[in-house]
């Protein structure tokens, strides 16, 4: 199964899986001996040596509204987003907006087409200012990789970009959708809380990227920018999530990547939605 539907209130939802596939758990959580990978994952049910690891795109459809979150890999770099959405029915022009949550690549990779141009032409994209700041760097964007190129084509048509200013801690980007400071995966990460009558969904994205950091959240992964405040970041969305009682999307986790996360004793756990 790679697509899974349901609602938040008046958003019809979509989780599409832009690829999965199994990944041992020392490739990423490289600071953490084997031993308690090991012995952590036994806990949970999971082999260290293959965790699921997935990337699941989330797509929001409220009246004359498409909201895509992140973009994915990119059809070229074996991204199958594009492909899901179409066989949805939606097609590239309804998108009407693009929410980045953070710059790396199996976030942005599906932005353009491999001639340079949009593939959403009528998006417009929404990201928070620190994560703007940092990507559009001139040092940075001088060197001939994918993400620049991105980002460049980005910069030069800068009436589609959005910058969330975040300053007062979250930023409404549309009806019932907030973004949230999630800092430390990268210097402008956001999570996203989205809201409907009375539904509630939280999206960490890469704040976490395995149930292994939901039961120990110091736990940081080497493609996080400041690793000390990934983990606060993850304690602090953990909590929320808990008491709130917050329905849980997570990008990386086994498709769909949905959940509750619980806590006990200052302990926390993460349940998996079951298909």
């Amino acid at each position: 199964m790679n697509t899974y539907s349901f609602t938040i209130g008046e958003y019809d939802a979509l989780i599409l899986c832009d690829e999965s596939a199994p990944r041992p758990a020392s490739s990423f959580l490289t600071d953490v001996p084997q031993d308690a990978l090991n012995s952590a994952a036994q806990s949970l049910g999971l082999n260290a040596d293959a965790l699921d690891f997935s990337r699941n795109v989330l797509v929001l459809r409220r009246k004359d509204q498409v909201i895509v979150v992140d973009t994915g890999m990119g059809a070229g770099r074996d991204g199958a987003f594009g492909k899901r959405l179409s066989e949805q029915g939606i097609m590239p022009e309804q998108v009407t907006l693009i929410i980045i949550t953070h710059g790396h690549l199996d976030h942005i990779g599906g932005i353009l087409a491999d001639d340079g141009s949009f593939i959403y032409p009528n998006a417009r994209y929404a990201i928070s200012d620190a994560e703007w700041g940092y990507s559009t760097n001139d040092t940075l964007i001088a060197a001939d990789t994918p993400p620049n190129t991105i980002w460049r084509a980005l910069l030069a048509d800068q009436r589609r970009v959005t910058r969330l200013n975040l300053s007062a801690g979250e930023a409404e980007i549309a009806p019932g959708i907030t973004a949230i400071p999630a800092y430390g995966h990268t210097v402008g990460h956001i999570g996203l809380l989205i809201e409907s009558n009375g539904d509630r969904l939280i999206h960490l994205v890469d704040a976490v990227h395995s149930s292994l950091q939901v039961v120990h959240p110091e736990w940081s992964p080497k493609f996080d920018y400041d690793k000390a405040q990934a983990a606060d970041t993850r304690r602090a969305l953990f909590a929320r999530a808990a008491w709130e009682q917050l329905h849980t999307l997570i990008y990386h986790f086994p498709f769909p990547g949905l959940g509750k996360v619980s806590e006990q004793d200052g302990a926390f756990g993460w349940t998996p939605f079951t298909l």
